[in-house]
């Protein structure tokens, strides 16, 4: 057999991937890492669940792919602020929650309560949830 074949048959490598990528790859699936928990959602999954992220510890991100792309702006999203017992909405999460934090407000363990594709739908139920109790912005009539 030449030497440069190898017996251990990972993948073949192609040109986007080569033999080094999917060993290390391997590697890391070896690791005491098989699965991990997502910094966002909170759930336990596999780690190819994950995007690879070289500088961290165990080689992956702390968000998991599904909580990485699904705040798009794309979709309403109705939160929950725990902390501030406050309800809201809006198309652009992150600069949201930075908006309250500037604000003073507790944004750390925040929860999306719901994503919808309109803002009507998202709109009602920020308002049934309003009339249920929670704080948020509300809009008031004026008299004339």
């Amino acid at each position: 057999m030449p030497q440069h074949e190898r017996t251990d048959k990972l993948v073949e490598p192609t040109p986007k991937r080569s033999r080094s990528y999917l060993e290390k790859r391997l590697k890391r699936k070896e690791m005491n890492y098989p699965t991990k928990i997502c910094n966002k959602c909170n759930e336990e999954k596999p780690i190819d669940e994950f995007h690879i992220n070289r500088s961290s510890i165990d080689g992956y991100r702390n968000d998991c792919k599904r909580c990485r792309v699904a705040p798009s702006d794309s979709h309403y999203s109705v939160y929950y602020l725990p902390e501030e017992h406050y309800i809201g909405m809006t198309k652009h999460i992150k600069s949201r929650m930075q908006h309250h934090k500037k604000k003073g407000k507790i944004t750390k363990d925040y929860e999306i309560v719901g994503q919808y594709e309109t803002s009507i739908e998202a709109h009602l139920v920020e308002t049934t949830l309003h009339m249920m109790g929670y704080d948020g912005f509300h809009y008031y009539e004026t008299k004339r």
